[in-house]
């Protein structure tokens, strides 16, 4: 049993503990050895619960037998006294003669204070320096480094990028499934944050609801810059934070915060009243803002399959997170196309160099000696763009596409554009980025 495998054995317990239950505590897994046997497991069950220290401790039946084992434990102990005791103080009043931690605790509490404890008692301390609570915990441990909330943007848009059918109006884009995981979301986080616009439309009480939760509800907060909330005492209550550049609403009431407009001395504010995660859910402004000014940690997309045609537009998914780009290495061959110059000629497929999707190739085979790549897009409002004989750009090489199914496209390559391009090594199975001819991005679009 080696210290790798017993660590791995301690994310496991960790990682029985939802986000949400733990909530402003990290997650945290322990396990017990002595002899080569494992005498117990535990983990951190519930914020104001006990640590996994002490919940593996006392699945021991005999304390007696806790005398010279080792604790492996994926984050330090604490050193002080919360709303529950120091677990450092119940290692050694146990007598565990070894502990090895996974990674250290950057709260300033316990940051090396639990170690050292352990050390000065006698007690053997092998600090692996993984980042396994951090992986098992971002915002603790985001919180904790950098004195800001741990910020995840959540959106659901059309499949054609749209929140909602027209300014002021509320559209229900997603299901029941979807909002089940929102609130499941939401009760990981210490605020939930909305524009002044979504609260004028929907007057959203950004409470948790369809699951279970013991401890309080998030902050509602609201971006309000210009102070359009001044006259809408529904949302002048203890758990809602405004924060605007109007200094007659500031003025006005303990709810409205005076601020600078910038995302990052609002999300400086909340740091110092303890908000380690915010969860951004809207609108599509103030989501942008947070994109643009590279303001966050996470994003979840819900993306339906509806089109709407119209309205107000959600966000541009990152390119690296709809192509193929997120999963390029160094050493990664790429293709490569000069650009035009404003005296050339035009001719030929128009092709910008965006991509509008991924597709898989779904079979590979010869016509002659034409190489034919059946590809079937993720998104199958893709295949309203894609005619026989119109073109398509697959990994940003331009090609003819031969035919057309409900479902799957075909394009052919001759042997030039096969050894000169990366194409070369596509097989079947393997993702595309994909780019549908400008034209028919148009004609689409006229079509509704």
């Amino acid at each position: 049993m080696d210290d790798l495998t017993m660590m791995q054995l301690a994310v496991a317990e960790a990682e029985k503990a939802a986000p949400k239950e733990t909530w402003t505590n990290p997650r945290v897994g322990a396990v017990i050895v002595k002899n080569g046997v494992v005498l117990a497991t535990g983990y951190h069950h519930q914020f104001g619960q006990a640590h996994a220290e002490v919940d593996a401790m006392q699945q021991v039946p005999n304390s007696a037998d806790l005398k010279d084992a080792t604790m492996y434990v994926t984050l330090e102990p604490c050193a002080h006294i919360g709303k529950v005791g120091a677990c450092a103080d119940a290692i050694v009043a146990a007598g565990i003669g070894r502990v090895v931690v996974g990674q250290g605790d950057p709260n300033p509490l316990v940051h090396g204070q639990g170690i050292n404890k352990l050390r000065d008692a006698g007690i053997a301390v092998d600090v692996l320096n993984q980042s396994v609570s951090e992986q098992l915990n971002p915002s603790f441990h985001h919180f904790f480094e950098t004195g800001h909330p741990y910020v995840m943007l959540k959106v659901a848009q059309s499949d054609d990028g749209f929140i909602t059918k027209a300014v002021g109006q509320s559209t229900k884009i997603t299901d029941a499934s979807a909002d089940v995981a929102t609130h499941e979301q939401r009760a990981q986080v210490g605020a939930i944050i909305v524009g002044s616009e979504t609260a004028l439309t929907d007057t959203p009480s950004l409470t948790v609801r369809h699951t279970s939760m013991t401890h309080p509800q998030p902050l509602r907060v609201i971006l309000d810059r210009r102070g359009r909330l001044q006259s809408e005492s529904q949302f002048f209550d203890d758990r809602t934070l405004i924060y605007t550049m109007n200094e007659v609403f500031a003025g006005a009431t303990e709810q409205a915060i005076l601020f600078d407009g910038r995302l990052h001395s609002m999300l400086d504010d909340l740091g110092h009243r303890g908000v380690q995660s915010v969860l951004v859910e809207g609108g599509g402004a103030v989501l942008r803002a947070f994109l643009a000014t590279n303001m966050w940690q996470r994003l979840d997309i819900y993306q339906t399959t509806t089109v709407f045609g119209t309205g107000v537009a959600g966000i541009q998914v990152p390119t690296v997170m709809t192509t193929k780009i997120g999963q390029y290495q160094p050493g990664t061959r790429v293709n490569l196309e000069k650009a035009m110059l404003a005296t050339d000629r035009f001719d030929g497929h128009f092709v910008l160099g965006h991509v509008d999707g991924t597709g898989q190739v779904t079979d590979v085979h010869m016509i002659d000696e034409t190489v034919c790549f059946t590809v079937q897009p993720q998104h199958q409002a893709l295949m309203q763009q894609i005619v026989p004989k119109g073109s398509i750009a697959m990994n940003g090489v331009s090609l003819t596409v031969i035919e057309t199914t409900v479902t799957t496209f075909t394009v052919g390559l001759i042997p030039h554009t096969l050894t000169h391009t990366m194409l070369q090594d596509v097989q079947v199975g393997d993702d595309v980025n994909l780019e549908t001819d400008i034209l028919a991005k148009y004609l689409a679009k006229e079509r509704g």
